[in-house]
């Protein structure tokens, strides 16, 4: 007899969307389909693990997960990649509410990731870069949409920001 299988299983979802990184961050997976279980595999495997706990992303990673659940099709397979940046982790401070409030490098060009030791950063803080005399170029990542007051001030060498999310300055 022939099975009949009723609808197809929600695409999973990742808590992060792709993005840059440093440090570590952690990624959650859920399916709205009530008792769905989801099987992922990052880039260094082709095999599926059943997912339990969140999924530590410590490098670039493309991370490939589907739903699954008895008498129902699969779900489609969701694909993510996470890029980590060269950038020092230590160099930066992120407060709990997502604001960068001090960074300490000393690289000519950077580019502010999406996320910092598992911190999703959504703002610049007050003179968080002051006095920085090695920077030229500052890109902020998209996300980031809030710039504090004099982040930059003492900045001589920066000569090109890019913000494309700032709303807020």
């Amino acid at each position: 007899t022939a099975t009949t299988l009723s609808g197809t299983v929600a695409n999973p979802v990742l808590s992060h969307n792709s993005c840059t990184f440093v440090g570590n961050i952690d990624v959650t997976l859920s399916s709205s389909t009530t008792g769905a279980q989801i099987l992922y595999k990052t880039d260094d495997s082709s095999i599926y693990k059943h997912y339990q706990t969140p999924v530590s992303i410590t490098e670039t990673t493309t991370l490939t997960a589907y739903a699954i659940k008895s008498g129902m099709n699969n779900s489609s397979a969701v694909s993510v990649t996470y890029t980590k940046s060269d950038v020092n982790a230590d160099d930066f401070v992120v407060d709990e509410n997502g604001c960068l409030v001090s960074y300490t490098g000393s690289v000519a060009e950077l580019s502010v990731p999406s996320y910092i030791n598992g911190k999703r950063v959504s703002s610049i803080g007050d003179e968080a870069f002051k006095d920085n005399t090695t920077l030229e170029t500052v890109t902020l990542d998209s996300n980031i949409s809030s710039l504090g007051n004099s982040a930059f001030s003492g900045c001589t060498s920066l000569r090109t920001f890019r913000g494309e999310g700032i709303l807020t300055i």
